[in-house]
């Protein structure tokens, strides 16, 4: 594995996260049809409304940076309070959600992922949480495969049906 260093990620790096989500977009379109590619414009939008999202509820982000300075990953995620959901266990209705996880895809199978995951996860423990979730496109077999080796399983599948 080519060295790392995982740190919290700071408003400096944000124009080196929206490449990254705007890469990641483009490789959804691929995946799911109903996705579609973004301008580097509306991948810092998006970047913007996860940070808000993050000051809402408690968030955290890390980056991966090589040690050339490069940003290689990024991990993002928040706090939620779901006192209204009455069909779960009132334990599990405060939990952290991953909303992004992204690797470059040419430092893809060298550990950055798990380093990112341990410490998003690291994060959520220390805050009291004892459930994480996160979504993963149905079709994206890769980044599935990759979260569920750190013991993800299914919550709820949504299926959809094109006309």
């Amino acid at each position: 594995m080519r060295r790392i260093t995982i740190r919290p990620a700071t408003p400096a790096d944000n124009d080196h996260v929206a490449v990254l989500l705007q890469k990641l977009q483009e490789a959804e379109t691929i995946i799911h049809a109903g996705r579609v590619a973004w301008s580097l414009d509306v991948s810092r939008a998006y970047l913007a409304t996860i940070s808000e999202e993050m000051r809402r509820q408690k968030g955290m982000a890390f980056v991966a940076v090589s040690t050339a300075g490069e940003i290689v990953g990024y991990t993002a995620g928040w706090i939620v309070n779901d006192e209204d959901d009455l069909q779960v266990a009132s334990e599990d209705k405060r939990y952290g959600y991953v909303s992004e996880g992204i690797t470059a895809p040419e430092w893809r199978r060298q550990g950055i992922n798990t380093a990112l995951n341990l410490a998003i996860e690291k994060y959520f423990r220390e805050e009291g949480c004892r459930l994480v979730r996160r979504c993963v496109l149905a079709d994206n077999q890769a980044r599935r495969a990759g979260v569920e080796k750190f013991g993800y399983k299914p919550y709820e599948i949504i299926y959809e049906k094109r006309f």
